[in-house]
């Protein structure tokens, strides 16, 4: 859905929303918490004015991340800090709509949204709105007219937000500075493409020094009832949520070394020890990932083949990009160089090389994720008439068994995700295996080879 910016500066045809921005200049914050994990919160921070004779758009992120235009408003900008650089990259309002759409969505026309009913919001009483096509529920002052906050219920997604600090008729000091790193602007990183990480191509990879997963003669004899999330063959991590942060690239690779090293250490390995995912995040460099901007989770295994790995106690998931400092990790809390010796490819497409490869590993892949048969079909075992192509994979996630659906009787690949467990079926999804490679499923499959000798717990 794209953001309509004019509909801000309109008149609202509903007349019990008023105008939160008649003036064509205002300001607000949405305070968004998790469903899941009401501690965790971020603020939003969101100025809109003309430039250009146009509406637009500055956010400020965690009072850290900023999204704003240039002078002209023809272009947008991104600034964050990776490794120990403050960096300004290209962006793009499909980028800002793609992490922030949810929370501006009360801003739009609300003629998408329905009355529902009365609701109590924080002790107001409101009028509660929703949007079905973009998964959201607005609450309305019933005397005011005025939007206080909502709720989203994509499970992909899955936040409550309060608007607070709505001024009409003024900005933000600095809402619109563009600092001087931003004068010419260049990509960062040679895969950034319109603000999108391009995942590396089978032939890089292997040009990298990847090599293929080798299919033995006794694959045909291939189990095709796996499970790496419960009993002795526990190796998966529990279900993880990536957050506000495009960080899936991340957590994929994560996933899939706790996996491989619970499968030497044993299913009760405490996941403090897990490899952490704000290491690689803040820390590997801008060819293999960009935050959370995106990354290839085969790429970062390579990568980590020659570097020294925290752990996410000493190390945890911010949510964020921020700062590379390992310095205050203790030796003791961390996995050394060389604990991955080797990271294989599955052949691109081939489900049985994949089933073979499962037999022994937990593996990161890369999905099609861009359709509502991923996201939230009610299907027991997802399929799509949607034709997946590298070039489509946007979304990594962790293989973590195979089997027989008990009632469809369906071949099933059994795929653990990082929206957190509200997502499908407790964060997992079963996916249709050998019906022509159903969401690409096989095709950026990687795992990694590890020395059992260097890990240190």
């Amino acid at each position: 859905m794209r953001i309509v910016f004019l509909a801000i500066l309109v008149a609202l045809c509903l007349a019990s929303i008023q105008r939160p921005c008649s003036s064509g200049k205002c300001r607000y914050t949405a305070t968004v918490v998790k469903t899941d994990d009401p501690a965790t919160a971020h603020d939003v921070d969101v100025n809109i004015a003309r430039i250009g004779g146009s509406a637009a758009l500055s956010l400020k992120f965690n009072n850290d991340i900023r999204y704003f235009p240039n002078s002209d408003g023809s272009e947008y900008y991104y600034t964050h800090t990776h490794i120990n650089d403050f960096e300004c990259e290209p962006s793009s309002i499909d980028e800002i709509e793609g992490m922030f759409q949810h929370f501006l969505l009360a801003f739009l026309d609300p003629s998408d949204f329905v009355l529902v009913g009365s609701a109590q919001f924080f002790g107001v009483k409101a009028d509660l709105y929703r949007n079905d096509d973009a998964d959201l529920s607005i609450y309305v002052d019933a005397s005011t007219g005025m939007p206080l906050g909502g709720q989203t219920y994509d499970a992909s997604m899955s936040w409550s937000f309060v608007y607070t600090k709505v001024k009409a008729g003024v900005n933000d000091a600095g809402a619109w500075d563009v600092p001087s790193q931003c004068t010419n602007a260049a990509q960062s990183s040679t895969r950034m493409v319109n603000g999108k990480f391009q995942r590396y191509t089978h032939d890089e990879l292997l040009d990298m020094g990847l090599t293929y997963h080798e299919v033995t003669d006794d694959a045909a004899n291939a189990a095709t009832a796996i499970d790496y999330t419960s009993g002795p063959t526990r190796f998966a991590p529990t279900v993880l949520d990536q957050g506000m942060c495009g960080s899936c690239w991340a957590h994929g690779a994560m996933s899939s070394l706790f996996g491989q090293i619970r499968k030497i250490k044993g299913p009760n390995f405490p996941q403090s020890h897990m490899p952490s995912r704000q290491y690689v995040l803040d820390c590997v460099p801008e060819e293999v990932g960009d935050g959370c901007e995106g990354g290839d989770h085969a790429a970062t295994f390579q990568w980590l083949m020659t570097h020294p790995i925290p752990t996410e106690g000493a190390y945890p998931y911010m949510e964020i990009d921020h700062k590379c400092d390992i310095s205050k990790v203790p030796a003791n809390m961390m996995y050394p160089a060389g604990l991955i010796t080797a990271v294989k490819l599955v052949p691109e497409g081939d489900e049985n090389a994949l089933l073979h490869a499962l037999q022994s590993n937990v593996i990161a892949i890369g999905v099609c994720d861009d359709t509502p048969d991923f996201k939230s079909s009610n299907d027991r075992v997802a399929k799509t008439t949607m034709k997946c192509t590298p070039n489509r994979i946007g979304h990594s996630v962790t293989l973590v068994g195979a089997g027989i659906d008990e009632i469809t009787g369906e071949e099933y690949w059994e795929v653990q995700n990082s929206w957190s467990y509200l997502w499908r079926d407790r964060g997992h999804i079963r996916i249709a295996r050998n019906r022509g490679d159903q969401f690409g499923v096989a095709l950026q499959a990687a795992y990694p080879v590890l020395d059992p000798s260097k890990i240190p717990f």
